[in-house]
């Protein structure tokens, strides 16, 4: 009897490692795809396909949040994708770590008879959707993309807003030393996009962006040393840029590329400049450190 129970308890751990992926299981590796964090509550799994003991198909729809603002030229666009609870990461970057093909003037107004075209005062839900559409290769109409809301942030020359997006989307899940994880992605009319090295490909592009921003500011501190024989003294960034701007310096630059703010040792003939890198700590393998 003793030993029938053993057998019993073997066979039910043997079935349960071989088991498909469960609900929760594929709950969680959609919410931390491609490196994000979302919360339980912004995934639901609709459906769920085990193709083998190690490989899934999962549908889900996500509810996701973008930062939209006007550019330059006063059209709507869309910035940032809120990946964590407070971590934001441009939408740009994003897409060229998965390489995807995104063009947000697709979504802009006719030109009219002078070539012009109209800038819109106001932020419409048909101009959100239409941007995600165009993300996410979701051809219109469709249910695959809703706004669920959008609230203000701000006004003047460069207003913004938040919108609440609910995508449905596809994901490929393989298990790895016994958990599951997303290794592709797809929506609307686009081919499946390989995303789990998305996220060493969004540090490898913060990491040029914040490198060609230190060479910035050490040109415009040569600069300086040029004309007033020293560099800036001091041990913060702030008195540092409050010096190079605007005649050394055409823009405020203060964070990197993970927004965070660089740190600056400077005296009368030696400056140091550093950014802390991905991991945000000092004196680490990562940190992009300039010096003279």
């Amino acid at each position: 009897m003793r030993a029938l129970t053993i057998i019993s308890i073997l066979l039910l751990a043997f079935a349960s490692a071989n088991a498909g992926v469960s609900k929760k299981q594929a709950r969680k590796a959609v919410a931390t795809a491609a490196g994000f964090s979302l919360p339980s509550n912004a995934v639901r799994v609709d459906r769920i396909n085990s193709t083998s003991n190690a490989s899934a198909e999962v549908s889900a729809q996500l509810e996701l949040v973008f930062r939209v603002a006007r550019d330059e030229e006063g059209q709507w666009r869309l910035k940032e994708l809120r990946t964590a609870d407070s971590r934001w990461e441009d939408i740009s970057v994003l897409a060229q770590a998965a390489k995807l093909d995104f063009q947000q003037d697709k979504c802009d107004p006719a030109p009219n008879e002078f070539g012009r075209v109209k800038t819109e005062t106001s932020l419409s839900t048909k101009r959100i959707r239409c941007l995600l559409a165009n993300l996410f290769a979701v051809s219109l109409p469709s249910d695959a993309v809703r706004i669920k809301e959008v609230s203000g942030l701000g006004i003047g020359s460069q207003p913004s807003a938040l919108a609440v997006a609910l995508l449905q989307a596809d994901f490929r899940l393989a298990k790895d030393s016994g958990s599951w994880r997303a290794v592709e992605f797809h929506t609307g009319n686009r081919p499946w996009v390989r995303i789990d090295s998305v996220p060493s490909a969004v540090d490898s592009q913060k990491r040029t962006q914040t490198t060609e921003q230190l060479n910035a500011i050490v040109a415009a501190l040569e600069a300086f040393h040029k004309d007033r024989g020293s560099y800036v003294a001091s041990d913060r960034h702030s008195v540092l840029i409050d010096h190079l701007t605007p005649h050394y310096l055409s823009r405020v630059i203060r964070l990197d590329a993970w927004h965070r703010p660089f740190r600056y040792q400077g005296d009368h003939d030696h400056f140091t400049l550093r950014s802390l890198g991905a991991d945000g700590k000092e004196n680490t393998s990562d940190d992009i450190v300039l010096t003279r």
